[in-house]
């Protein structure tokens, strides 16, 4: 809401010839920080499952038997220990969190623009 209200700001200022650049850098901060972690998060879950194949798929019968036994339980654990990250355990931040939050400041923009 509060990129909404930035962004519309933002607009108006263009309109009447008079623009903020603190203001602007600041709009688009707000949507650019949670959209480049999500891109983060995938791109790890992404490595997460390369690395789990890329170990599961080696030959480790000729290592040591203490060495088995640790990359069995790596790729145990990256097999069935999946990765979730959330905003103060309330929210999961995943690509289709940052679709609903885009979709919902278009909807509060486009409310804003026309009652202008």
């Amino acid at each position: 809401m509060l990129a909404c209200v930035s962004w519309f700001e933002t607009f108006k200022a263009f309109g009447e010839n008079r623009i903020d650049l603190r203001e602007l850098v600041y709009s688009v901060v707000l949507i650019l920080h949670p959209t480049v972690l999500a891109i983060a998060f995938e791109i790890l879950k992404t490595e997460r499952r390369k690395t789990w194949l890329a170990i599961h798929d080696r030959n480790i019968a000729d290592l040591p038997k203490r060495l088995r036994q640790q990359i069995i339980l790596f790729s145990t654990q990256l097999l069935h220990l999946r990765p979730t990250f959330s905003i103060a355990g309330m929210y999961s931040v995943d690509t289709a969190y940052i679709l609903q939050m885009l979709g919902a400041v278009t909807t509060y923009l486009s409310i804003l623009l026309s009652f202008r």
